[in-house]
Protein backbone atom coordinates (compact mmCIF):
# COMPACT_ATOMS: atom_id res chain seq x y z
CA UNK A 1 0.00 0.00 0.00
CA UNK A 2 1.66 3.24 -1.15
CA UNK A 3 0.69 6.68 0.16
CA UNK A 4 2.98 8.94 -1.87
CA UNK A 5 5.32 11.53 -0.33
CA UNK A 6 4.96 13.08 3.13
CA UNK A 7 3.32 16.23 1.80
CA UNK A 8 0.69 14.21 -0.05
CA UNK A 9 -0.07 12.06 2.99
CA UNK A 10 -0.72 15.12 5.13
CA UNK A 11 -3.10 16.56 2.53
CA UNK A 12 -5.19 13.39 2.18
CA UNK A 13 -8.63 13.92 3.74
CA UNK A 14 -10.67 10.87 2.67
CA UNK A 15 -9.44 7.29 2.24
CA UNK A 16 -11.86 4.57 1.12
CA UNK A 17 -10.47 1.04 0.96
CA UNK A 18 -13.72 -0.92 0.87
CA UNK A 19 -13.35 -4.66 0.18
CA UNK A 20 -9.55 -4.49 0.39
CA UNK A 21 -8.25 -8.04 0.93
CA UNK A 22 -5.59 -7.64 3.60
CA UNK A 23 -5.27 -9.03 7.13
CA UNK A 24 -3.91 -5.78 8.55
CA UNK A 25 -3.15 -2.18 7.77
CA UNK A 26 0.47 -1.00 7.97
CA UNK A 27 1.56 1.09 10.95
CA UNK A 28 2.33 3.88 8.50
CA UNK A 29 -1.38 4.60 8.23
CA UNK A 30 -0.85 6.76 11.32
CA UNK A 31 1.10 9.20 9.14
CA UNK A 32 -2.16 10.17 7.40
CA UNK A 33 -2.75 12.88 9.97
CA UNK A 34 -4.98 14.94 7.68
CA UNK A 35 -7.60 12.19 7.31
CA UNK A 36 -11.14 13.02 8.38
CA UNK A 37 -12.84 9.94 6.91
CA UNK A 38 -11.57 6.35 6.73
CA UNK A 39 -13.73 3.71 5.06
CA UNK A 40 -12.80 0.04 5.42
CA UNK A 41 -16.24 -1.49 4.95
CA UNK A 42 -16.28 -5.05 3.63
CA UNK A 43 -12.59 -5.77 4.23
CA UNK A 44 -13.39 -9.40 5.00
CA UNK A 45 -9.83 -10.49 5.85
CA UNK A 46 -8.97 -7.51 8.07
CA UNK A 47 -8.24 -8.96 11.51
CA UNK A 48 -6.58 -6.06 13.28
CA UNK A 49 -5.90 -2.35 13.14
CA UNK A 50 -2.54 -0.72 13.89
CA UNK A 51 -1.93 1.13 17.15
CA UNK A 52 -0.87 4.11 15.02
CA UNK A 53 -4.55 4.65 14.16
CA UNK A 54 -4.78 6.75 17.31
CA UNK A 55 -2.45 9.32 15.74
CA UNK A 56 -5.12 10.37 13.21
CA UNK A 57 -6.73 12.72 15.70
CA UNK A 58 -8.67 14.67 13.06
CA UNK A 59 -10.69 11.60 12.06
CA UNK A 60 -14.44 12.21 12.27
CA UNK A 61 -15.81 9.10 10.53
CA UNK A 62 -14.56 5.51 10.73
CA UNK A 63 -16.43 2.77 8.87
CA UNK A 64 -15.41 -0.79 9.76
CA UNK A 65 -18.73 -2.42 8.93
CA UNK A 66 -18.64 -5.97 7.58
CA UNK A 67 -15.01 -6.49 8.62
CA UNK A 68 -16.00 -10.01 9.59
CA UNK A 69 -12.52 -11.17 10.67
CA UNK A 70 -11.91 -8.19 12.97
CA UNK A 71 -11.78 -9.48 16.53
CA UNK A 72 -9.98 -6.69 18.35
CA UNK A 73 -9.66 -2.91 18.39
CA UNK A 74 -6.50 -1.04 19.43
CA UNK A 75 -6.45 0.78 22.77
CA UNK A 76 -5.11 3.81 20.89
CA UNK A 77 -8.57 4.38 19.39
CA UNK A 78 -9.46 6.27 22.54
CA UNK A 79 -7.30 9.15 21.28
CA UNK A 80 -9.75 9.86 18.43
CA UNK A 81 -11.59 12.53 20.38
CA UNK A 82 -12.96 14.16 17.21
CA UNK A 83 -14.62 10.99 15.94
CA UNK A 84 -18.37 11.52 15.51
CA UNK A 85 -19.39 8.31 13.70
CA UNK A 86 -18.12 4.77 14.29
CA UNK A 87 -19.65 1.90 12.33
CA UNK A 88 -18.80 -1.62 13.50
CA UNK A 89 -21.94 -3.27 12.15
CA UNK A 90 -21.60 -6.96 11.19
CA UNK A 91 -18.13 -7.33 12.73
CA UNK A 92 -19.09 -10.86 13.70
CA UNK A 93 -15.87 -11.80 15.53
CA UNK A 94 -15.55 -8.64 17.60
CA UNK A 95 -16.09 -9.82 21.17
CA UNK A 96 -15.33 -6.67 23.14
CA UNK A 97 -14.60 -2.96 22.96
CA UNK A 98 -11.44 -1.56 24.55
CA UNK A 99 -11.91 0.41 27.76
CA UNK A 100 -10.36 3.37 25.96
CA UNK A 101 -13.59 3.75 23.96
CA UNK A 102 -14.61 6.16 26.70
CA UNK A 103 -12.12 8.60 25.22
CA UNK A 104 -14.28 9.04 22.10
CA UNK A 105 -15.99 12.01 23.71
CA UNK A 106 -17.12 13.52 20.41
CA UNK A 107 -18.92 10.38 19.24
CA UNK A 108 -22.54 10.90 18.16
CA UNK A 109 -23.32 7.62 16.37
CA UNK A 110 -22.17 4.10 17.30
CA UNK A 111 -23.35 1.11 15.28
CA UNK A 112 -22.68 -2.33 16.78
CA UNK A 113 -25.54 -4.17 15.10
CA UNK A 114 -24.97 -7.85 14.25
CA UNK A 115 -21.82 -8.03 16.40
CA UNK A 116 -22.88 -11.47 17.56
CA UNK A 117 -19.69 -12.26 19.51
CA UNK A 118 -19.85 -9.02 21.51
CA UNK A 119 -20.47 -10.18 25.08
CA UNK A 120 -20.64 -6.83 26.89
CA UNK A 121 -20.02 -3.11 26.76
CA UNK A 122 -17.33 -1.51 28.92
CA UNK A 123 -18.43 0.75 31.79
CA UNK A 124 -16.37 3.50 30.16
CA UNK A 125 -19.09 3.85 27.53
CA UNK A 126 -20.83 6.14 29.99
CA UNK A 127 -18.28 8.83 29.10
CA UNK A 128 -19.84 9.21 25.64
CA UNK A 129 -22.19 11.98 26.73
CA UNK A 130 -22.61 13.33 23.17
CA UNK A 131 -23.77 9.99 21.80
CA UNK A 132 -27.15 10.43 20.12
CA UNK A 133 -27.61 7.02 18.46
CA UNK A 134 -26.61 3.57 19.74
CA UNK A 135 -27.49 0.47 17.72
CA UNK A 136 -27.00 -2.90 19.42
CA UNK A 137 -29.60 -4.79 17.42
CA UNK A 138 -28.94 -8.48 16.73
CA UNK A 139 -26.15 -8.64 19.32
CA UNK A 140 -27.14 -12.04 20.65
CA UNK A 141 -24.51 -12.46 23.41
CA UNK A 142 -24.94 -9.59 25.95
CA UNK A 143 -27.15 -10.36 28.97
CA UNK A 144 -27.23 -6.81 30.29
CA UNK A 145 -26.17 -3.24 29.70
CA UNK A 146 -23.77 -1.40 32.01
CA UNK A 147 -25.20 0.90 34.69
CA UNK A 148 -23.13 3.68 33.15
CA UNK A 149 -25.53 3.63 30.19
CA UNK A 150 -27.69 6.00 32.20
CA UNK A 151 -25.01 8.67 31.89
CA UNK A 152 -25.54 8.83 28.11
CA UNK A 153 -27.72 11.87 28.58
CA UNK A 154 -27.55 12.91 24.92
CA UNK A 155 -28.93 9.61 23.66
CA UNK A 156 -32.00 10.02 21.43
CA UNK A 157 -32.19 6.61 19.73
CA UNK A 158 -31.42 3.24 21.34
CA UNK A 159 -31.95 0.02 19.40
CA UNK A 160 -31.43 -3.25 21.26
CA UNK A 161 -33.90 -5.32 19.27
CA UNK A 162 -33.22 -9.04 18.71
CA UNK A 163 -30.74 -9.18 21.63
CA UNK A 164 -31.77 -12.73 22.46
CA UNK A 165 -29.78 -13.13 25.71
CA UNK A 166 -30.58 -9.72 27.19
CA UNK A 167 -32.53 -10.43 30.39
CA UNK A 168 -32.35 -7.11 32.23
CA UNK A 169 -31.97 -3.39 31.72
CA UNK A 170 -30.32 -1.05 34.23
CA UNK A 171 -32.41 1.19 36.49
CA UNK A 172 -30.21 4.03 35.26
CA UNK A 173 -32.10 3.83 31.95
CA UNK A 174 -34.59 6.31 33.38
CA UNK A 175 -31.92 9.02 33.33
CA UNK A 176 -31.97 9.13 29.52
CA UNK A 177 -34.33 12.09 29.45
CA UNK A 178 -33.60 12.94 25.79
CA UNK A 179 -34.41 9.45 24.54
CA UNK A 180 -37.02 9.57 21.78
CA UNK A 181 -37.04 6.01 20.47
CA UNK A 182 -36.37 2.74 22.29
CA UNK A 183 -36.49 -0.51 20.32
CA UNK A 184 -36.70 -3.70 22.38
CA UNK A 185 -38.44 -5.84 19.80
CA UNK A 186 -37.97 -9.61 20.20
CA UNK A 187 -35.67 -9.55 23.23
CA UNK A 188 -36.92 -13.01 24.19
CA UNK A 189 -35.15 -13.25 27.57
CA UNK A 190 -36.27 -9.83 28.79
CA UNK A 191 -39.14 -10.41 31.22
CA UNK A 192 -39.69 -6.89 32.53
CA UNK A 193 -38.67 -3.26 32.22
CA UNK A 194 -37.14 -1.26 35.06
CA UNK A 195 -39.59 1.02 36.87
CA UNK A 196 -37.42 3.98 35.94
CA UNK A 197 -38.62 3.69 32.33
CA UNK A 198 -41.56 5.83 33.44
CA UNK A 199 -39.16 8.76 33.71
CA UNK A 200 -38.51 8.73 29.96
CA UNK A 201 -40.87 11.62 29.36
CA UNK A 202 -39.41 12.47 25.94
CA UNK A 203 -40.03 9.00 24.53
CA UNK A 204 -42.17 9.05 21.38
CA UNK A 205 -41.54 5.48 20.15
CA UNK A 206 -41.33 2.27 22.18
CA UNK A 207 -41.20 -1.01 20.27
CA UNK A 208 -41.65 -4.18 22.31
Amino acid sequence: MHYGNDQQTKQLRVLILCSLYSRCLPERVGALTGLTKLGLSGCLALARLPQSLGAITGLTSLDLSECKALDDLPQSMGALTGLTALDLGICKRLDSLPGSVGGLTGLKSLNLSWCRALHSLPESIGALTRLASLDLSYCSAPTSMPESSGVLTGLAHLDISECAALDRLPESLGALTRLKSLDLWDCAALQSLPESVGALTGLTSLDL
